[in-house]
């Protein structure tokens, strides 16, 4: 097993979580706010920023956007719209957000309990600043996706750097096409 998320050497994952130094996760961290307290409750967990690429970079972290539902093939547009609106409610993000421990959509839900002891949520905020905002449309989800896999493969050894870079460029124009339609 070779660690390849960093060229600084950072600790391979495995090996810190045996030595009870850290544990890494790359992937939602609901998952581990939700897991931890009845799987491990006594692992100290926390969320940061990844670890830089080279000597002398910025922290970075991705903000995701999210995903807007466009009620094209709705049989009752007008209901639907409503229910959209209804949704979509600073009000109603605030009381999904909390049942669901989710992270708020808008500034002003992050200013409430439990948002704003809630150590997870704290953590984003720290975080938020040093985030790199992507542009919102309907093909990133395409984008994003054909880049992951093009990761993937050079991760497993399953293709070069340039040949998955060049088809990643391929499938995420084809999604930004298909997009427009």
């Amino acid at each position: 097993y070779v660690d390849k998320s960093t060229s600084l050497n950072f600790p391979d994952p495995r090996a810190a979580l045996l030595q009870g130094i850290a544990a890494m996760q790359i992937s939602e961290t609901i998952s581990i706010q939700a897991r931890q307290p009845k799987e491990a409750p006594n692992l100290r967990w926390g969320v940061d920023l990844p670890p830089v690429r080279y000597v002398g970079y910025e922290p970075a972290t991705n903000l995701n956007s999210w995903f807007y539902s466009v009620p094209r093939l709705s049989m009752n547009k007008e209901l639907t719209w409503k229910a959209i609106k209804w949704i979509n409610s600073v009000q109603r993000d605030y009381e999904l957000c909390a049942k669901y421990k989710s992270t708020p959509r808008y500034k002003e839900n992050w200013a409430k309990p439990p948002f704003t002891t809630d150590p997870y949520a704290v953590a984003l905020r720290k975080m938020l600043p040093y985030g790199r905002a992507y542009p919102n449309n309907l093909g990133l989800d395409g984008i994003m996706e054909s880049f992951g896999a093009a990761i993937q493969k050079v991760w497993h050894n399953e293709a070069e750097i340039g040949p998955a870079l060049a088809e990643a460029e391929e499938l995420a124009n084809k999604a930004i096409r298909d997009a427009a339609k």
